[in-house]
This record gives C-alpha cells, structure tokens and sequence, in this order.
C-alpha cells in the first residue's frame, strides 16, 4: 500500500502548522503550504514526510503554479488558510472587510480552482470553517461573514463532487488557541 498524502494550505500556524506535524506523525506524506518562508523551513526541519510549497493563497496564478501538478498527488485536500482582523465598536472598515474576504473566502476558491484537475474519485476535500459562521461574535463581522461564505461553497460543492466519488467537509474546529486568536 503506497503512502497516504495529504495537502494542507495554511501550515505556516496554527492549525494548519499542527495537522502538518500530526500527519507527517501518523505516517503521511503531507504537501504543507503557506507564505512564511522560516516556518515552512521548520516543518521540513521536523519530518521528512513534510514537503513544502511556498505560495500565497490570495493569487490565483501562484497557487496554479504550486497546486496544478503534485507529485505524489494528495488524496486529502485541507483548504485550511485563513485570516482575521477585528472591527472595533461596529465600525465597518471596507478595506480590512476586503482583505479577510481575499484570505479566507478567495483563498479557498483559488486553491480549488489550481487543484480541481487534480481532485478524483475517493478524494476528500476539507474546508476549515468556523462556529463564527452560525454564531455572531462580537468584533467578528469579517470573519464570520467570511465564514459563512465558504460554509455555503462548501456545501454546495458537495452536491456536484459527490457524484463524482469526492467527499466534501466542512470542518468547525472550535476555540484553539493559535496565533490568529490571540489577537
């Protein structure tokens, strides 16, 4: 039986930095992706199962240029790079709006796009969501919204995918305390 691989977009903290270390750990092969440059070196530096991709989500054509032709190929695919800023005493703020939305929805799309040739039968495509998406948290207006925004491309991506052998999943995690939440 070959090695398992996983992709995981967001590994530079986080969550992501920890499934990364959890996979390499279970065995897997695992595509860790992400922008910083020192934390994609220290997760090499970890396992040898690590492979790192450096690319910035928010630009299709680099994430077409990273994800369009994998070797080995993933069978489980976690879109799990994200971003937050808050908004203070409801004050909208367009330009963090945009700049959460770039991250945590188009992120998304443009990795599915740079990877959707590649994404067959009885592979798992796995969205990082967030209770923030079901729940409105104070300070949270651009996270939840963008939030709720990939729990509905999530789900409804399930319906034509499904038919052809791909299971989706959107993922709550819960409260962890990562960097992002510790702002």
């Amino acid at each position: 039986m070959s090695q398992q691989v996983v992709l995981i977009t967001g590994a530079t903290s986080g969550i992501g930095h920890q499934l990364a270390k959890d996979y390499a750990l279970s065995g897997f092969k695992v595509w860790a992706c992400g922008r910083n440059h020192e934390s994609l070196a220290s997760l090499e530096a970890f396992s040898n199962n690590i492979q790192t991709l450096q690319f910035d989500v928010t630009d299709l054509e680099q994430a077409k240029a990273a994800l369009s032709d994998l070797t080995p190929k993933p069978s489980i695919w976690i879109m799990n790079a994200g971003s937050c800023e808050y908004i203070d005493d409801g004050e909208i703020d367009a330009e963090l709006f945009l700049r959460v939305l770039n991250v945590n929805v188009m992120g998304v799309v443009n990795c599915i796009e740079a990877s959707q040739s590649q994404i067959i039968q009885d592979d798992h495509l796995v969205i990082v969501g967030s209770i923030a998406s079901e729940v409105a948290l104070p300070r949270a207006e651009a996270y939840g919204a963008s939030k709720a925004a990939i729990n509905y491309l999530a789900r409804s991506l399930a319906l034509p995918m499904k038919q052809n052998g791909v299971d989706v999943s959107m993922v709550f995690p819960g409260f962890v305390e990562t960097p992002l939440t510790d702002k």
